[in-house]
């Protein structure tokens, strides 16, 4: 993540997207996270950018906030908003005293008894409040309610990760004892603020990474789930499979071919619409493939997803630079005030002068708000271009369906049976 972070702290990339995908049990979390003593991509990422941020001298003031939440039965859970963990966790000593525990030691994972998923790790059911996913009135995605935390170093930020990855659901399975239950996105935000000047008011620009921990596919025959734990894979294979037929049309896009994106079919793409659509970052896929012999099927279709990544095109746009406050606005109100004031002596000198600055103020102004309203008329008028385009492909998928049907029907023999009495 080293080019990504360079351009997170010098703000080349609004946005970039790390996702981790693989079997279950084939590392990923370990690859995101890893341990103390081995540290993953996730601490390692975090440390590297307050190094960077240490190392610019600049007069903008930088601020690090951060994210982190889950996607659980393609709903979305606060991992730091302060509630209690909902999910019990049974110490790995504990796990391999178990009766089940010491069959998957001693068996492998072929010879896990299916009651090992109910001895260990088990989601319990708890009060969380869901989030919504909305699109503000520029476009952006955000998830309303989602708790932003301000953080000082690299280790203040691991801290806090390590706290919200507590509540993370996780539960045992045929083939993975500490299989996670839900998708995890870890999002750092870097935000720099620079102060104003005569001509211009201070102004702001932000860009942010984020690192998801997805979670793996899962076959029924093979983890034996059933109940809850059966509803949870066939969410989490539908939410990966349209990821994959996003990642898919993007391809296509990219050489040419015009595609639907399906981002709107689930709350992991529609999160990441931007990414997915080919604008607005950078999107990087870690592939984690298993080497047990026995995962050589997940494996295979492991790598034939990953394949639909490679080839694809992104279109990096920087963030764009915010002004907090108009000087002009502070002027306009003190020569309206000083107009207003009457000063015999200087009244006929004063008030000419005036009015010719808040003439050239005045013109300054108005044409700063038609450019700015030429912008939202330029923005407004490309999302109704991309959603047009969207609709043509629709229709134009229809009515080769129906041109199909009627084919179909039109070569299909009838016949017509007479009855005489």
């Amino acid at each position: 993540t080293a080019p990504l972070v360079e351009k997170l702290v010098t703000f080349e990339c609004k946005s970039a997207v790390v996702m981790a995908y693989g079997s279950s049990g084939a590392g990923k979390t370990f690859s995101i996270e890893g341990t103390p003593a081995s540290p993953g991509l996730l601490p390692r990422t975090l440390m590297a950018i307050f190094k960077a941020l240490d190392a610019t001298k600049d007069s903008a003031t930088t601020q690090v906030s951060i994210s982190h939440f889950e996607l659980y039965q393609d709903q979305i859970y606060d991992l730091l908003d302060g509630e209690p963990s909902t999910v019990v966790r049974v110490p790995m000593n504990d796990t391999l005293n178990h009766p089940a525990g010491q069959a998957w030691q001693a068996g492998g994972k072929a010879g896990a008894p299916r009651a090992l998923k109910h001895a260990l790790l088990q989601p319990q059911e708890g009060t969380r409040r869901a989030l919504r996913v909305r699109e503000e009135l520029g476009g952006q995605v955000v998830v309303s309610g989602l708790t932003q935390l301000v953080v000082s170093s690299g280790e203040h930020a691991i801290a806090i990760q390590q706290q919200g990855s507590q509540k993370r659901q996780q539960a045992a399975t045929g083939i993975n004892h500490a299989s996670s239950r839900s998708h995890c996105i870890f999002t750092v935000r870097v935000t720099e603020t620079r102060p104003g000047t005569e001509a211009c008011g201070p102004t702001t620009r932000s860009s942010s990474l984020s690192l998801v921990d997805l979670a793996g596919a899962e076959r029924v025959n093979r983890t034996q789930n059933s109940g809850e734990r059966l509803k949870e894979s066939c969410s989490i294979n539908s939410s990966l499979s349209t990821l994959g037929r996003c990642i898919e049309a993007l391809r296509s896009r990219c050489n040419g071919v015009p595609r639907v994106v399906p981002y709107r079919e689930s709350k992991i793409t529609h999160l990441f619409r931007d990414i997915l659509l080919g604008c607005g970052g950078n999107f990087s896929l870690i592939v984690a493939v298993s080497p047990d012999t026995m995962d050589k099927d997940e494996s295979a279709q492991v790598l034939r997803y990953a394949s639909k990544a490679v080839g694809i095109g992104m279109i990096v746009l920087p963030p764009a630079v915010v002004v907090l406050e108009r000087p002009c606005d502070a002027l306009l109100s003190n020569s309206a005030d000083a107009r207003n004031e009457v000063v015999p002596d200087v009244c006929n000198l004063a008030v000419p002068h005036i009015d010719s600055a808040l003439d050239e103020r005045e013109v300054d102004l108005r044409a700063e708000i038609v450019a700015e309203i030429a912008g939202v008329i330029q923005e407004v008028r490309a999302s109704c271009e991309r959603r047009l385009a969207e609709l043509e492909v629709q229709l134009e998928e229809r009515d080769t369906r129906i041109a199909e049907l009627e084919e179909l029907l039109s070569n299909r023999p009838c016949s017509v049976s007479i009855q005489v009495h």
